[in-house]
């Protein structure tokens, strides 16, 4: 057997391409990754050890292990590990070249067949061979291994021939491609398939891939040699099967190629036409219509030349690294403040900051003597023209990423030039190009509209602008800037088309139509606004998970009726040193003004310090721990480091005179922690009280539920606090003794195992029992498919991201409590979590 270990620069990656090997692969190829560094604050690189690990954790399941690596130091690493491996472990591993992504699946796919480690050797290094002659580079593979099909001498055996249409809508793609491998790899016979007269052995995913076979192609099928009925009856399974992939997916895309076929064909509306005075057409990125005047918003890298007498002592060159580590650090921030399929976005980007391509660059500007923001400047516009110069549209958009990242640094290394003014009234922003820095932060209550001369429909920007609501046009020439100091601009983002100057009558039609999308528009923000209630009037309280005041002002306008859990950790990262009572103050006090502009008395949920385990401060001098997870963190840290906790606890003390606030303790494990706390939230107020400074005495006090004994100590501690909360991410790791970090075991951290499902009923039952209310906070709140269940256990308020509050409220509103408590009834004796999730889906079925 050959098994796969991956060593990667980032964890995250790793995991991903773990991930899809293990739903390639189906369990029959022994697989491990070694991504990343322990170093929370700069976690990207490669350590040596993580790969001896890796190596070691299959060492007993695989004949022979592949090592694939990502770049640069990777590979060093690899090779490190080996020294420090066994003879008889080393002698058996391979270090691949192959690309990371694609060679590992090729890997997954022929050693799940059975091949050999030479051709799955060969197999990874062919891997990128059909996405090249896609692209239109004919480069040729490498046959040593394996020769190819039409270079095979006759083969005299009989052949049995069939032929089928491709069923699924995405043809023949990776996954399809294993899975037909893994069909026919205990099978005796050989299995050719054949397009146009492209022909490709059914044991070699490269040759298969080539095919290039799309949902209609008809392919055939030629088998000889042993077990060929047998061979064939598994074909016909397969290709019943839908080669393996939901029918749904053919139904949808089938959908939504009929819906883009009547968009791009539709005429533009009340007879203008491209011929109209001031008339622009560009691509549709985000949908809607807006009339507004015009607001220029660009922000231009600098000239090089301009910073050529910028410092060039090392002293300035490490504020320069200084400054890309804090960007990375921010980008990550964002990305968790965006939340969502939008948080790859940023952090995407912040893997660019460790990019080895953009360092060595940078190393090489830097070596030119001109300073470091000659450099900088220098290698990303250098960076950026590599992706411009590309033919497919995706790359060439990631253009504006990088000019992002040159501009975040640049702002940190107190380039103020770069900071434009914002938009005070309603405008359609005009620019050059957005990044996505720009679009995300763009203020959604006053920006009507974008338009921009460059991008694509698949620039980040333009996804984020959907996400936002906010109608798109990009990509419409030269010449916006001209437009802004005259009369309304409008914009059509369903057809892509743009007016810089208005008639009367393309005016009229315009804001007939602008009218129609707002009332819609406005239609789902009361939806989003309006209380969750279901449809026998039991309303359940929607908060949001937060990190900042922005965060706060957000996630209010969208939908959110308070905060169930503000993340006041984030105050203490990205420093020297711990933030202040006052800067803390401030925080506080911002999102319960944030707030209270749209429901007055809001509850703002604030979780003391949770530091520790997974979040480490450097300067907080948190020791190094075995098991970090089950160390010192949260509350035990807090409790044992009086004057950091009491600092805070005055801030929140405080802030509980403006407003609803409500303190929380997390990583709580026994009555006694719970009582420590209190105390010196006790011993806060008398101090405060003594120097005539307002609070609430009353204020709530409550704890995270994420540990186990927490669970069984519920009885206890629900007599001792206001409320409740579940973290549903640390007590679905806890209950299954499971790192949620480990890919070999993080599938049994499972929310809805029946483990996991049994203690948050317990926690609810006792929380009610002792009169006092019970929300939650974790990942699960904001997940529409567990809404009903969750309900139906008794959580009173789910508290979660701010892009999923409309989708949470919507499905609230079609259910009924009779039904969702006897759902949970019935899913509490289900032994697994598959079948809760069967269990679910059945009675969503049942109910529509």
């Amino acid at each position: 057997m050959i098994g796969l270990v991956l060593v990667s620069h980032s964890a995250t990656l790793a995991r991903g391409v773990l991930e899809l090997a293990q739903q390639m692969s189906q369990g029959r190829v022994p697989l491990a990754a070694a991504g990343g560094i322990d170093d929370p604050s700069d976690p990207i690189g490669t350590d040596p050890m993580r790969v001896v690990t890796a190596l070691e954790s299959i060492a007993d399941e695989a004949d022979d292990i592949i090592v694939m690596m990502d770049l640069g130091s990777a590979l060093m690493s690899a090779e490190m590990a080996l020294e420090f491996t066994p003879p008889e472990l080393s002698s058996r591993v391979h270090l691949c070249s192959a690309p990371l992504v694609e060679g590992s699946l090729a890997i997954v796919a022929s050693a799940a067949a059975g091949a050999s480690v030479d051709v799955v050797l060969n197999e990874a290094k062919q891997a990128l061979v059909s996405k090249a002659e896609q692209l239109g580079d004919k480069q040729q593979p490498d046959t040593t291994s394996e020769p190819s099909p039409a270079e095979d001498e006759p083969d005299a055996r009989p052949v049995t021939t069939w032929q089928f249409t491709v069923p699924n809508a995405l043809g023949l793609h990776a996954r399809p491609i294993a899975r037909l491998m893994q069909t026919l790899g205990g099978f005796q016979a050989e299995v050719r398939l054949s397009k146009d007269g492209l022909a490709a052995l059914a044991t070699s995913m490269s040759q298969l891939a080539r095919l290039n076979a799309k949902q209609g192609d008809e392919l055939t099928v030629e088998i000889r040699g042993d077990d060929t009925d047998h061979a064939l009856a598994a074909l016909h399974a397969f290709v019943d099967d839908n080669l393996g992939d939901p029918v749904r997916s053919s139904i949808q895309a089938d959908a939504t190629s009929s819906s883009e076929d009547v968009s791009l064909q539709a005429s533009p509306q009340n007879g203008t036409s491209s011929q109209a005075e001031g008339f622009l057409s560009g691509l549709a990125a985000s949908p809607g219509i807006a009339i507004a005047p015009a607001f220029w918003l660009d922000v231009v890298m600098p000239d090089p030349a301009e910073l050529a007498l910028a410092q060039t002592d090392p002293a300035e060159r490490d504020r320069l690294r200084l400054a890309m580590n804090q960007a990375a650090r921010d980008l990550g921030s964002l990305a968790l403040s965006v939340g969502g399929d939008e948080a790859g976005i940023f952090e995407a980007q912040a893997l660019m900051l460790t990019d080895p391509e953009l360092l060595q660059m940078l190393d090489s500007n830097l070596a030119q003597g001109k300073g470091t923001l000659f450099a900088w400047v220098l290698t990303i516009n250098e960076l950026a023209a590599g992706y411009d110069g590309l033919e497919n549209d995706y790359l060439r958009a990631r253009a504006s990423d990088v000019y992002d990242i040159g501009i975040r640094v640049l702002r940190l290394m107190d380039a103020s030039v770069l900071r434009p003014p914002l938009p005070t009234q309603p405008v359609i922003v005009l620019a050059r190009e957005l990044t996505p820095s720009q679009t995300v932060q763009l203020d959604t209550s006053l920006v009507r509209g974008i338009v921009t001369e460059a991008g694509s429909t698949t620039s980040h920007s333009a996804i984020l602008a959907r996400s936002l609501g906010i109608p798109a046009v990009v990509g419409v020439g030269d010449g916006l800037q001209a437009a802004v100091n005259k009369a309304d601009v409008a914009l059509d983002g369903d057809r892509g088309q743009v007016w810089l100057s208005l008639t009367e009558t393309v005016r009229d039609g315009l804001e007939q139509a602008a009218s129609t999308w707002q009332a819609s528009k406005d239609a789902e923000l009361a939806a989003s606004l309006a209380p969750a209630v279901t449809t026998d009037d039991t309303e359940i309280a929607i908060h949001a998970n937060i990190a900042s005041s922005y965060e706060a002002t957000k996630s209010a306008q969208q939908g959110a009726h308070g905060v169930g859990l503000f993340r006041s950790e984030f105050l203490f990262m990205d420093r020297t040193k711990a933030p202040s009572e006052a800067e803390q103050y401030d925080a506080y006090a911002a999102a319960i003004h944030a707030f209270d502009a749209n429901f007055e008395d809001a509850p703002i949920t604030i979780r003391t310090l949770d530091v520790g385990g997974d979040k480490p401060l450097d300067y907080l001098k948190i020791p190094t721990e075995d098991n970090p997870f089950l160390g010192w963190r949260g509350l035990r840290y807090c409790l044992e480091t009086p004057d950091l906790f009491k600092t805070q606890l005055r801030a929140l003390c405080r802030a509980s005179a403006l407003g609803n606030v409500q303190v929380m303790f997390p990583m709580v494990s026994t009555p006694s922690e719970v009582r420590k706390a209190m105390s010196m939230v006790r011993e806060v107020q008398t101090d405060l009280a003594r120097e005539n400074i307002p609070f609430n005495p009353n204020m709530p006090l409550g704890v995270m539920i994420e540990v186990p004994a927490a669970v069984w100590h519920m009885t206890e501690i629900a007599e001792l606090v206001d409320f409740v909360s579940i973290g549903t991410n640390d007590l679905c790791q806890y209950i299954m003794a499971a790192d949620r970090g480990n890919t070999r075991v993080a599938s049994l951290a499972d929310p809805f195992d029946p483990a996991v499902l049994r203690a948050i009923a317990h926690t609810a039952d006792a929380a009610h029992a002792a009169g006092i209310k019970i929300s939650m906070c974790g990942e699960m709140a904001g997940d529409p498919d567990a809404t009903a269940l969750l309900i139906g256990l008794g959580i009173d308020t789910l508290s979660m991201s701010t892009p999923r509050i409309a989708k949470v409220k919507a499905v609230i509103r079609e259910l009924e409590m009779a039904q969702v408590k006897q759902l949970a009834t019935e899913v509490l004796e289900l032994p697994s979590a598959a079948e809760v999730r069967e269990h679910i889906q059945q009675a969503a079925v049942t109910t529509s």
